[in-house]
């Protein structure tokens, strides 16, 4: 992570924002979207890992991926 949100909040005050409000950020993904991306990075594996993957009942049921992403809101003064 390249910030955390003390750093952030301490870089953004130094750039003259008020009322500055950090949170974590999250990504809606399924395993069938995360086993699609994967083979892309290791095919061999990651086609099995899909085909595996396709034949459950879970491939497309949503959920929230932290991916250490941060979003920061200020005033500047």
């Amino acid at each position: 992570m390249y910030f955390s949100n003390q750093s952030l909040t301490k870089a953004l005050s130094l750039l003259n924002y008020s009322n500055i409000e950090c949170h974590k950020t999250y990504h809606v993904m399924s395993l069938g979207y995360i086993a699609n991306r994967l083979k892309f990075y290791n095919p061999r594996i990651f086609d099995l890992f899909g085909t595996l993957v396709s034949k459950t009942r879970f491939k497309n049921i949503p959920f929230r991926v932290y991916a250490g992403e941060i979003e920061a809101w200020g005033i500047k003064r």
